[in-house]
């Protein structure tokens, strides 16, 4: 650029303002009659190339003439060529060729139109609209952890001048609108999505989880207002946003009621977009065919839906999941989720010893081989501690009790599937387990007996005497341990026979409890070894 050419740019604004046709005080109003001589001034300069120009301005916007700059830039300077940016800024423009002359736009607001005024020695000869565009800069969007929702922040310039924003499908058949809302509190209430304009280059935009169409790469778009234009997105891609249809991973059990009530938390992403508030949003479907099971949704977050399960038909169910993007199976397997009917069992003993040990219950449904059983998932337990399980048929198993207090009851909980058939009660026994000695002679002796819930009134019956407890032998001569697990005994003199040691333990220690027999109770009275 020569010497001169720079002394041009070095001019003063106030020097511009000053140069014949500048706006007196720098206003951009108009007079009439100047209007009217833009009407005639149109077309005798025009851009090269497009009007629609960047917000930022353009160095170097080239205006083609239809009237001669000059052969050079002297020439082109002498005609003292002014350019008036919407009536009150003045430009120096700088020659490019006889027809031609460049302009440093300056920047504007995106989606609005600029007046530029050509002038030659302070009279106008040409005028040129161009139209600043629009454009969105950097769009950055968040997803709710906990719930799924989309928030996002667009910044850009013309924002403000925008209309008609929407959410459309991959397919583009299916649309979102997106309402503007007064104040950016009110998105968190925009169920189904809402956008807030903070300014003229900053927009906020809330997306719900849940869309009504397929999944896939869903576009943010809006239209500009009448006569304002944007520039095209770079990348395309820049408002996209991607939804996935919800997937399961696991299930909280593998069984559920046919009674119904039972409460499941299906575990999985994208969960989301399950809509608490639509009837049928989560189904138990039976793989006979049957009519599907709405689950009442009681809780959704992105990566766990909790639902409680009505009165349903035994058998295997799928979980299906219903959402704007369509049905979504659990992909689980083929027996996914059981529905079980409780049944009612029963223990073929009322009492075992304080010690522990096996159990035989009857019941239904337990499988026709050990193998069976394990697929059926049937378990037992007490409170919540499991019991070692034997399969025995179709309709008994035998469950390992651990040692209980005598007088106390244990509730055996059969479950097939993790559903709890109600509890078979087994009470806890006292009894004498082991004896030191099992013979005596006739004029009696000392015998330590040991076992669980020794206690209370002690008693030797003659086992010939049956039922009769009128020649019962009352025993006095008893030293216990504090926790009831040895007594150590003096027999009295008897006649030869076979005697049993019958004792009933102290309610007050071992309350409720009572004492079986035991082959550990019988005692022989021989003096002949």
């Amino acid at each position: 650029m020569t010497s001169d050419l720079v002394d041009s740019f070095a001019t003063s604004q106030d020097a511009l303002d000053r140069l014949p046709g500048a706006r007196e005080g720098g206003q951009a109003g108009e007079r009439a009659d100047e209007k009217d001589e833009h009407h005639g001034k149109r077309g005798t300069f025009t851009v090269a190339g497009s009007n629609e120009q960047p917000a930022v301005g353009n160095s170097a916007l080239t205006l083609n003439s239809r009237i001669p700059l000059g052969m050079n830039a002297s020439e082109f300077r002498l005609n003292r060529f002014i350019v008036t940016h919407n009536g009150f800024r003045n430009i120096i423009p700088t020659w490019s060729s006889s027809n031609r002359m460049k302009v440093a736009l300056p920047a504007g607001e995106g989606g609005t139109d600029a007046t530029l005024e050509i002038r030659r020695d302070g009279q106008v000869v040409g005028v040129v609209t161009v139209s600043y565009l629009g454009k969105v800069t950097n769009a950055t969007w968040v997803t709710d952890p906990a719930h799924g929702e989309r928030s996002g922040t667009i910044i850009g310039t013309g924002l403000s001048r925008t209309q008609n924003w929407r959410l459309t499908s991959p397919d583009g058949e299916n649309t979102l609108e997106l309402p503007f809302v007064g104040f950016r509190e009110d998105l968190d209430n925009a169920v189904r999505g809402g956008v807030f304009v903070a300014r003229d280059s900053q927009v906020f935009v809330n997306l719900p989880a849940d869309v009504p169409g397929r999944p896939g790469t869903w576009k943010v778009e809006f239209d500009p207002i009448d006569g304002s234009s944007f520039a095209p997105l770079s990348p395309a891609s820049k408002l996209d946003v991607i939804y996935l249809a919800p997937r399961v991973s696991r299930l909280s059990g593998s069984g559920v009621s046919t009674e119904g009530g039972t409460e499941i938390t299906i575990h999985g992403s994208n969960l989301g977009s399950v809509n608490i508030n639509r009837p049928g949003a989560v189904l138990l479907r039976p793989e006979d065919g049957g009519e599907d099971v709405p689950c009442r949704v009681t809780s959704v977050r992105q990566t766990a839906v909790v639902c409680v399960v009505p009165a349903l038909t035994a058998g295997p169910h799928r979980v299906v999941l219903r959402t704007g993007m369509g049905e979504t199976d659990d992909g689980l397997p083929r027996e996914g989720l059981m529905a079980v009917t409780p049944v009612p069992g029963r223990s073929q003993t009322k009492e075992i010893l304080g010690i522990g040990g096996p159990v035989v219950l009857r019941t239904t449904d337990v499988g026709i081989s050990t193998a069976d059983m394990i697929g059926r998932k049937v378990t037992a337990r007490v409170e919540e501690r499991p019991l070692p399980l034997k399969w025995l048929s179709e309709t008994t198993v035998q469950a390992t009790l651990p040692p209980g207090p005598p007088g106390s009851v244990a509730q055996i909980v059969l479950s097939r599937h993790g559903v709890a058939s109600p509890p078979i009660p087994v009470s806890y026994a006292a009894a004498i387990t082991a004896t030191s000695r099992t013979v005596l002679p006739t004029a009696g002796g000392t015998v330590r007996f040991t076992g669980v819930g020794l206690s209370g009134d002690w008693r030797l019956h003659p086992v010939a005497a049956g039922d009769d407890t009128g020649r019962d032998v009352p025993l006095t001569d008893i030293t216990l341990d504090e926790k009831g697990r040895s007594a150590t005994v003096d027999l009295p003199p008897l006649p030869q026979g076979v005697y049993q040691v019958v004792f009933t333990p102290d309610q007050h220690t071992f309350k409720d409890a009572v004492s079986v027999f035991t082959s550990k109770t019988i005692v022989a009275y021989s003096d002949f070894g």
